[in-house]
């Protein structure tokens, strides 16, 4: 009986070391995610070649550049076709479970669902406003592999050597997923703690928003977030960590009145309204950016 079971385990240990292997099925049907219309071609007219590359890890060195956001240099890594096309597959083959309130920028999970539910929840009561702070470049790559399944965990560490930085590289396509992996101990931590004392807890990317029903209870889950994150290694934002109970809340790029949600308008839309309301505006005025929308919140309020 013993013997057996060594057996057993032996043969249920070799499979989960088994990895995966792509094939070209899978890198035909990434290459149609690709955007830019000369690397779609290449990737069709060398589907063979592009998956022998990436099953013998072959993805090369990605390319950095340094970006102004928000006043900070950040540093953004553009990775090889090869490496584009294994993170598409990895994004499809690689399951786990996603929390309720955790979002990222994949469909269904985007910031849109993330401010309708914040929007649905603030009414009447504190929000704790906070952030991880850098976030990415933070994450400590041996307790993330551990949380990659085996068989694509090859595929992972050959994407985190082919950039020079640390953590995980901003900017491919993977990026948020890989950091959903990371997080989940922490969210589901956190959900549990909010489902018990009827909180809401939203985390978009490195974003986090907690709902409580009083001051007291808003400290509380701050210590919480701050115990949780260190044993991972990661801090919070202080300069950007606040407690509010206000009619009008910033978020994600959105100004959130109690219960209305003011969404950011196209410059057409903005045109017109400023038109049917007798409003002067000048160019320099709209300001159109993914984060940059004071302005045009500020007028809209005026509006309403």
């Amino acid at each position: 009986m013993k013997e057996a079971w060594k057996g057993w385990a032996k043969k249920n240990r070799a499979r989960k070391m088994e990895r995966y292997v792509v094939s070209i099925e899978d890198v035909l049907k990434a290459a149609r995610r690709l955007q830019k219309k000369e690397e779609k071609l290449y990737v069709m007219a060398n589907a063979e070649a592009v998956a022998e590359k990436i099953n013998n890890l072959e993805l090369g060195q990605q390319r950095k550049i340094q970006v102004f956001k928000k006043g900070k240099l950040r540093e953004i890594y553009m990775a090889s076709v090869e490496s584009k096309i294994l993170q598409y597959i990895l994004i499809e083959k690689i399951k786990f479970r996603r929390y309720k309130y955790s979002f990222a920028s994949r469909r269904g999970y985007s910031y849109v669902q993330a401010m309708k539910l914040l929007a649905k929840e603030i009414q009447n009561r504190y929000t704790l406003f906070t952030d991880i702070k850098d976030f990415f470049p933070s994450v400590t790559q041996t307790i993330l592999l551990k949380e990659i399944p085996p068989k694509f965990r090859h595929f992972i560490k050959a994407i985190l050597r082919s950039f020079d930085g640390n953590g995980i590289p901003l900017g491919n396509p993977i990026s948020g997923i890989l950091a959903e992996i990371y997080l989940r101990d922490f969210d589901k931590k956190l959900q549990f703690i909010a489902r018990h004392y009827n909180f809401t807890y939203i985390r978009y990317m490195d974003d986090i928003a907690v709902i409580c029903n009083s001051y007291e209870k808003s400290i509380f889950m701050l210590r919480k977030i701050r115990s949780y994150l260190l044993k991972i290694s990661l801090g919070i934002n202080e300069s950007k960590t606040r407690i509010e109970y206000s009619q009008a809340f910033d978020y994600l790029g959105y100004r959130i009145l109690r219960s209305v949600q003011i969404r950011r308008i196209n410059r057409d839309s903005f045109l017109s309204m400023c038109l049917r309301k007798g409003i002067e505006y000048s160019r320099g005025f709209y300001q159109y950016s993914k984060h940059s929308q004071d302005n045009v919140n500020l007028l809209i309020e005026k509006m309403i």
